[in-house]
């Protein structure tokens, strides 16, 4: 699809091509994972927080309420005079620790793009990446413990690795259109 001449390995059409349908399925993939989170966050109507997401959703706060439009984590809780942000990636099993470093790196100065409003509010970052076939990093657990909610249920984690299976099934199975 992006005719750059790349041989077609599972890692280039699941997580690497650059071509806008590709471009297109994996941000779906990615939103779809990240609204289960989100859901289920808002489901636990965690006190004293306002979520914020950057996702298509009417309920959710925008990200740009806490942070410049030129920083967009996916996930910010403000709670308690805090903030607690979730990055997720999507990523090919190969690149779960290339990733982990690129976005912790990526973000590592997350408080110099915060809004007035926030700017005296300590920022907590949690890289979480699960991987293109399902397996998951722990980092999810970390980040809920710390805004005060009980273990992810395990059958909402196996509805994320469903979903991230099923997904990239359908982009394998497209990977030429």
């Amino acid at each position: 699809l992006c005719h750059s001449g790349i041989r077609q390995t599972n890692k280039h059409v699941l997580s690497n091509c650059s071509s806008p349908s590709a471009l297109t399925r994996y941000t779906k993939r990615h939103d779809a994972i990240l609204s289960i989170i989100v859901q289920w966050i808002q489901s636990q109507n965690p006190k004293n927080s306002t979520i914020h997401a950057d996702i298509d959703d009417a309920d959710l706060n925008p990200i740009v309420e806490v942070f410049q439009p030129n920083v967009r984590p996916d996930l910010v809780i403000v709670q308690n005079r805090q903030i607690f942000v979730l990055e997720l990636t999507v990523c090919h099993e190969t690149n779960l620790v290339n990733s982990f470093k690129y976005k912790t790196e990526k973000y590592k100065k997350l408080n110099q793009f915060l809004q007035p409003k926030f700017i005296n509010f300590p920022v907590n970052y949690f890289p979480f990446e699960i991987s293109v076939h399902g397996f998951m990093t722990n980092n999810l657990r970390t980040f809920l413990a710390n805004i005060k909610l009980h273990e992810f249920p395990l059958n909402l984690r196996t509805k994320m690795i469903r979903s991230v299976i099923f997904s990239s099934f359908d982009i394998y199975k497209h990977r030429d259109i």
